[in-house]
């Protein structure tokens, strides 16, 4: 379940997609590592770079014992070389036919920035890329008046990118007009497909971070709740809007940065 808090909307239209020649089929959906924001074609089938890969090879360990200064800060200003691309599954995708556009509205949530759900703000965003949800066991509780409840244990599980509260105040463009002509628009919708297309932040502690909250039981909602956030912080996002039958990009729209 997600924790909504507002919605971006980017109106997408795309002008002159003219049929081009097929492009060759590409052998599986190679995940483009390192990412190049100038591509204007992915492979088919193009699946986007694993979150939780891109987490880990970018978390930080801390400055060992025989590393120098000099040589940790060179290790974290590597971290934040790379651009890279995941797919993600937008708030809504509608077309507008008496403008010849669709909308695609793209959900923004809460940053937690510690293991508590009074720490929500929205001076930093997140932008949800993936999250699962699982009953994951049950016990028996009993509550202060002795009343014995069956509590089922929910894990869930969100992975976000986190803008920095400088960069919201610079929103690049919440529209972004792209015609689409009917006729097209019908043919193509169900083969559209999306991607946040970003830069990890350099920080000093790095650009990722773990935020684990827990949701204690209650009498009328006996449900026994983790939530387990992964974020990762960027300092540039651009969304993507592209063809999954041919590789072909339709848009890019710079949201932040």
């Amino acid at each position: 379940m997600r924790i909504a808090v507002a919605v971006i909307v980017a109106t997408l239209s795309i002008y002159n997609l003219a049929a081009s020649s097929q492009p060759k089929k590409a052998k599986g959906t190679a995940h483009l590592v390192p990412f190049d924001f100038s591509v204007d074609r992915l492979p088919l089938g193009y699946s986007g770079q694993d979150f939780m890969t891109v987490f880990k090879k970018n978390t930080v360990t801390q400055k060992g014992e025989f590393e120098t200064t000099d040589a940790f800060r060179a290790r974290l200003a590597t971290l934040g070389s790379n651009v890279y691309a995941f797919r993600f599954v937008p708030e809504e995708v509608k077309y507008d036919a008496d403008q010849e556009s669709f909308k695609v509205v793209v959900h923004i949530d809460a940053f937690y920035s510690s293991n508590s759900l009074y720490s929500g703000s929205l001076e930093d965003t997140a932008l949800p890329v993936h999250s699962s949800d699982a009953i994951t066991g049950h016990y028996v509780g009993v509550s202060g008046l002795g009343v014995r409840t069956r509590v089922e244990k929910d894990h869930e599980t969100t992975d976000s990118l986190v803008v920095h509260s400088s960069l919201t105040s610079m929103l690049s463009s919440d529209k972004v007009l792209v015609k689409m002509d009917p006729k097209m628009a019908a043919q193509r919708k169900s083969s559209l497909a999306f991607l946040f297309v970003c830069r990890p932040a350099q920080r000093e502690t790095g650009p990722t971070m773990t935020t684990t909250i827990h949701i204690s039981p209650e009498v009328g909602t006996p449900l026994d709740r983790t939530l387990t956030l992964h974020y990762i912080f960027v300092d540039q996002v651009e969304v993507w809007v592209f063809d999954k039958t041919t590789g072909e990009v339709l848009r890019k729209a710079k949201i932040f940065g």
